[in-house]
């Protein structure tokens, strides 16, 4: 789980909690509704302690069954990054499946 906030929000009750980060976009857990099409800014909290400010739209967004953390998951797409946000994001993002001689891959 990776956390996040929406800008200026310096709370730590404030920040929310994200699940299968990639370099497309993420899931996000959401205690309210949010609309698909919509631009969500978030800033995203890198390993070495620094934020970095990303601007997300909403591809989907489900309520989630009673009894779970949040009330929606919400799938978002990243717009406009640069190869410098990429790089940064990188040691968040999965490890690729390695390719061995014989063209199988494996899982690390």
């Amino acid at each position: 789980m990776v956390s996040v906030r929406t800008p200026g929000e310096d709370s730590t009750d404030r920040w929310l909690t994200t699940r299968d980060v990639s370099a497309g976009g993420m899931r996000l857990l959401s205690e309210r509704a949010l609309g698909k099409g919509d631009r969500l800014p978030l800033e995203v909290l890198l390993p070495d302690g620094t934020w970095l400010a990303v601007t997300t739209k909403i591809a989907w967004s489900v309520k989630l069954d009673v009894g779970s953390t949040a009330e929606y998951e919400v799938g978002l797409r990243f717009l406009e990054l640069t190869e410098d946000d990429l790089e940064r994001l990188r040691p968040l993002l999965p490890a690729p499946p390695s390719v061995h001689i014989d063209g199988g891959i494996r899982e690390n």
